[in-house]
């Protein structure tokens, strides 16, 4: 099965991360498959996916046949080896085998953003304390850094400016509004008018910026607009209608009953905000539902049995006697 060749391995930087730095990251990981002797032989291919912040190495091994390790033991072999690449970028390096699905999840609820992300971190950091698990990590991309133009309505209006008008010319300039197309015989080219590359490649060329309003008087950006750095969420994962962020693990070998046993010993100890909680997720509920429905049928069965034996000793004490001892 081919499937049962392959891994892929995730590296992710944080949002805004320069594509020169993942590309580097990337190359550090692609050196170790091709260099490490015990890893090298296993390795039939790999194909790099490189993004902004997060790349995606696709790994082949060679037909079971031809190694003498398998598929997990080859990425147990490769976690020590990567562990510290792009450490000090806030590198994180984990693995996904297509073939296995054996993941413990905590489901983090609230409200603000921020403070959802700092409780998934410490929820994360409690469960490095279990042995066993591996590629504990949290579901969810951070913001991308982003300038944001805050407009004085005051000053703008005494200006003839609108927001509208302010958006509409910024943009004309920044990115470009379609003026005309340049027509041929088989085709029409889009024609763009927008600033020359020099006057709008930095903040300080943008923050230089002037607009003309309808008074035909030109007004600095700077006049009536103040710039604020900030972050913008890339993605907004809910479940139940409410923000939620998920932190995950491999938990490998272990059981799903005592993985959960051990995050709860260790994850009750983390302060949770008020309003904010977190939950058991993935294959959890359906555990407890079985157990559930266990213990029921037991009981059930044993009602049965004591129903039969009654009815074959006609007593009542008898059964319990017998019920009692075989075990």
């Amino acid at each position: 099965n081919a499937e049962e060749n392959e891994f892929t391995i995730f590296i992710e930087l944080p949002s805004g991360a320069k594509l020169d730095l993942s590309d580097k990251i990337v190359s550090n990981v692609e050196q170790v498959l091709n260099e490490i002797p015990e890893i090298k032989n296993s390795v039939k291919t790999s194909v790099s996916r490189i993004e902004g912040w997060s790349s995606k190495i696709y790994v082949t091994l060679f037909p079971g046949s031809e190694r003498t390790r398998s598929v997990q033991e080859t990425i147990n072999l490769l976690r020590p080896s990567l562990a510290n690449i792009g450490r000090q970028y806030d590198t994180f390096i984990y693995f996904s085998e297509p073939s296995s699905s054996k993941e413990f999840v905590i489901d983090v609820f609230g409200n603000d953003y921020n403070t959802l992300r700092d409780l998934s971190v410490r929820i994360a950091q409690s469960l490095e304390h279990i042995p066993g698990l591996a590629d504990i990590k949290l579901r969810y991309k951070p913001g991308r850094p982003e300038v944001r133009i805050d407009v004085n309505r005051e000053t703008a209006s005494f200006l003839n400016l609108t927001v509208g008008d302010i958006a509409e010319t910024l943009h004309a300039q920044i990115r470009g509004l379609r003026a005309t197309y340049f027509l041929t015989e088989n085709s029409q080219v889009e024609t763009v008018a927008r600033l020359q590359e020099p006057y709008r490649k930095t903040l300080e060329n943008v923050k230089a910026m002037s607009l003309i309003n309808p008074r035909g008087q030109s007004v600095a950006l700077r006049q009536f607009a103040e710039f604020d750095y900030g972050l913008t969420p890339s993605e907004v994962w809910r479940k139940d209608r409410e923000r939620m962020i998920q932190v995950s693990a491999n938990r490998g070998d272990l059981s799903l009953g005592k993985v959960s046993g051990l995050a709860f010993k260790y994850v009750k100890n983390v302060p949770v905000p008020p309003g904010y909680y977190y939950a058991f997720g993935g294959d959890f509920p359906k555990m407890v539902e079985a157990e559930k429905e266990s213990v029921f049928a037991f009981i059930l069965m044993i009602l049965l049995i004591y129903t039969i034996l009654a009815g074959l000793y006609e007593s009542y004490w008898q059964p319990v006697v017998i019920l009692t001892a075989v075990p």
